[in-house]
């Protein structure tokens, strides 16, 4: 007995199996893939989130935001002052001018010492 025809046949009865289950399983998993696709909707709506968190989370999402702006402050200044060619800034109160300080620290050092 020849295998060629046999696996013809074969082949042809899958191919039509195969169409077919398609063919009927298409509609039905539609169906369950909407409906799943509303169960979750059901679950994921913000009104079933009670108040309190949401309260909680707004609070801690207006932290985040003043944090966020005291960083850029404090960057914006750090950049401010790391300017090449910047002109110095004049010395505050209480405070020796950066040139002075220099020299008055390093002639302390060596007549304290007595060499």
């Amino acid at each position: 007995m020849d295998i060629i025809p046999i696996a013809g046949m074969l082949f042809s009865l899958l191919m039509v199996l195969v169409i077919g289950g398609l063919i009927l399983l298409f509609p039905i998993s539609r169906r369950l893939g909407k409906f799943l696709e509303i169960r979750i909707d059901e679950r994921m709506e913000w009104n079933t989130l009670p108040k309190e968190s949401l309260n909680e989370l707004v609070d801690i999402v207006e932290e985040l935001q003043t944090e966020v702006k005291r960083l850029s402050d404090r960057q914006q200044f750090v950049e401010r002052l790391l300017e090449p060619g910047r002109p110095e800034e004049p010395a505050r109160p209480g405070q020796a001018p950066k040139s002075e300080e220099g020299r008055a620290g390093s002639g302390g050092t060596s007549a304290g010492t007595g060499e």
